[in-house]
């Protein structure tokens, strides 16, 4: 079976063009590169049905951010430690500084697939990991489907003169923002690594794929003015915060993201209307703090 990547040479709004997902990159020297591997190529304007068959194989790949540095680095320790606690070594993971104020995690697909092929829908699988495994700083946006999610490699020197960097399990243990910034002023090798299967960490896998393979598609409803009209009142109070303790906050925030769509809101205006909610809703384990519930 083909499978295909796409790259951009410097990011930005600059065209993704497809290769075949084997083809040895480092001479073009790409800034960023999708990190799953499709069985189709896709363009911008590819048919939902066509975008709905992609099988998708690549690691398990983990992109946390903060505006504070230190909160990203103390969230990454948290979340390696998470991982250690399902069996996985320090082989199985490759870690990398993004080289500003972030922190990339990959773990090999040969630690939780016992035959490692592409996979319908596996963005949407990561996400489902993600979502256990869940830390403040970690961004949930990059689970994306269509021609999937581009990571910095560690090619080329950002604006801040920086590099991403591939770090070991040792150097994360110990990093401060202060070693953080040393590390990426040079390029850096990457590691050799052994990954090996997981059973622990495998049943993990399978439980999210069996999750969202078992979910059935439902057909959208048309939405009228005099809907939008009727449900006012609630949604004025699901933005202050009034909603019952079970109903979780993902939920919630897809249906004000829907109602926000209907209404003509920016997202800025959005989080605005729902500045109480973001502030008292206790979120879990997946939304425990604001700033990651603003994400969302």
């Amino acid at each position: 079976m083909q499978l295909y990547k796409y790259f951009q040479i410097s990011g930005g709004e600059e065209r993704w063009i497809p290769v075949q997902a084997e083809v040895d990159l480092a001479e073009k020297k790409p800034t960023f590169i999708t990190v799953l591997s499709l069985d189709k190529i896709l363009e911008k304007d590819s048919p939902k049905d066509l975008i709905d068959s992609v099988k998708y194989i690549g690691p398990l790949y983990f992109d946390l951010d903060s505006e504070e540095l230190e909160e990203s680095i103390e969230d990454s320790k948290e979340l390696v430690s998470k991982l250690l606690d399902y069996g996985l070594k320090e082989g199985d993971l490759r870690l990398y500084l993004s080289g500003k104020k972030g922190l990339h995690i990959l773990v090999d697909e040969k630690c939780f697939m016992g035959k490692v092929a592409p996979v319908l829908r596996l963005p949407d699988v990561y996400k489902e990991i993600a979502f256990k495994l869940a830390v403040p700083s970690l961004d949930l946006r990059v689970y994306t489907a269509k021609r999937g999610r581009m990571l910095r490699t560690c090619y080329n020197i950002r604006p801040n003169s920086n590099y991403k960097v591939p770090i070991s399990l040792a150097e994360l243990q110990s990093l401060t923002p202060e070693l953080y910034q040393q590390l990426c002023k040079n390029p850096r090798p990457e590691f050799v690594k052994s990954p090996t299967y997981k059973a622990e960490f495998a049943l993990l896998y399978d439980a999210a794929l069996q999750k969202v393979h078992g979910q059935k598609k439902r057909k959208p409803k048309p939405v009228t003015p005099q809907v939008l009209i009727k449900d006012k009142a609630t949604v004025e109070r699901i933005l202050k915060g009034d909603t019952t303790p079970e109903v979780g906050f993902n939920q919630i925030a897809i249906q004000l993201a829907v109602y926000a769509r209907e209404v003509g809101w920016s997202s800025e205006m959005l989080c605005e209307q729902a500045a109480e909610l973001l502030q008292n809703h206790p979120g879990g384990s997946r939304y425990r703090t604001a700033s990651i519930r603003r994400r969302e």
